[in-house]
């Protein structure tokens, strides 16, 4: 493995402790440019599995240190960024480094972590106590928490968060696999809190399915559920424009029925359309539906949807239910859900009258 890094007081004890751990490392202090470079460090680093790289205000400004993590990446070595600070990446760094996800000094598991980046298992230093003999404890590295300029699957570039829910965030990202002219999506990943429940990969699964099941001008477009690593993540289509809360916050004294007539006809017809799919939305809300920038309506967020009708869920599959997310939204739930009725169609409809109430009024009916 090589290192590179400006700063000898960060690297020589990483050293150590690495080389403790049993990994060769091999390090280019006090090698400069020129003929020296090619021969000794370009040599080094093809013969290299890894390639460790400490990103700081340090290594940013020496041409030495991206010089070489440039040559190892066109050489396709494998490269493990660390971040010690918050800064920002800028040239043709930016672009290699956007492409792999790196892991946070300033993490509590990053030892843990980076062991796991390099190949090797993390080992508790701790052992337990068996009948016959001492077992060693295996330590599950701790997944970093998802930010901008993350990478999933080499492929989904993170570049800002656009919502966040109790269950899930949505970031816009840079697909770089589709076409160059119009190359966002939004991927949806689940809370750190969220995640905690035991339902909830199966929950982000479910939506991912169900979702793929629709297709309605008035219903967002998802493509897909994708892993990388621990992260499991939805794929759907990015809009532009806003949310439909925030266009009821931008007309508090209500609205004509002539302005936003559209919109209820869209909601209407995109949960008319869901209910014929045996499927009840279950938690619509202004927050769940976004008005484009071209005045179009989608109906999103499928993350809490019931099949009312199990005959039409095929024998044999994985019963899911949603009741034990215990999650609704109170202002836009019926009685019915409050006392904890098997939910239906009627339910959407109760939630889309104190939507339609909330737009022409600006003010929701209760509460």
């Amino acid at each position: 493995m090589c290192y590179a890094h400006a700063d000898r007081n960060i690297v020589y004890p990483e050293m150590k402790w690495l080389r403790d751990q049993g990994i060769n490392v091999w390090y280019d202090e006090g090698i400069s440019g020129g003929t020296v470079w090619r021969s000794e460090i370009a040599t080094a680093i093809l013969k290299a599995s890894r390639m460790l790289y400490y990103i700081s205000s340090a290594s940013l400004a020496s041409d030495h240190c991206n010089r070489e993590v440039i040559y190892a990446l066109d050489k396709n070595i494998k490269l493990l960024p660390v971040y010690l600070e918050d800064v920002q990446l800028t040239g043709e760094l930016d672009l290699a480094l956007n492409r792999i996800q790196a892991l946070n000094r300033d993490d509590d598991y990053y030892r843990d972590n980076l062991l796991t980046g390099l190949g090797s298992p993390a080992i508790s230093s701790t052992s337990v106590d068996s009948e016959d003999d001492e077992a060693t404890v295996l330590v599950e590295p701790r997944q970093h928490e998802l930010r901008p300029g993350d990478v999933l699957r080499q492929q989904y570039v993170l570049e800002r968060l656009l919502g966040e829910g109790a269950m899930g965030k949505v970031f816009l990202a840079v697909d770089r696999e589709a076409d160059p002219s119009y190359p966002h999506v939004a991927i949806k990943i689940l809370t750190e809190s969220f995640k905690k429940h035991p339902q909830s990969t199966k929950a982000l699964r479910r939506e991912t399915t169900l979702a793929r099941q629709l297709n309605h001008p008035n219903v967002v477009n998802v493509y897909g559920l994708e892993h990388d690593g621990e992260h499991v993540f939805m794929v759907m289509e990015y809009m532009r424009g806003q949310s439909l809360d925030k266009f009821i916050e931008r007309n508090p004294q209500g609205s004509h029925l002539s302005e936003v007539w559209e919109i209820i006809k869209a909601c209407s017809e995109a949960l008319a359309y869901i209910h014929s799919r045996h499927i009840v939305h279950a938690d619509f809300k202004p927050g769940n539906v976004f008005v484009t920038e071209d005045g179009d309506i989608k109906v999103l967020d499928l993350g809490i949807a019931r099949i009312v009708d199990e005959t039409h869920v095929a024998e044999g599959t994985t019963r899911f239910d949603p009741n034990a997310l215990m999650a609704m939204t109170p202002l836009y739930a019926s009685c019915e859900v409050f006392d904890g009725l098997p939910t239906n169609e009627q339910d959407d409809l109760y939630a889309i009258g104190c939507v339609t109430y909330e737009l022409l009024a600006g003010d929701r009916p209760y509460g």
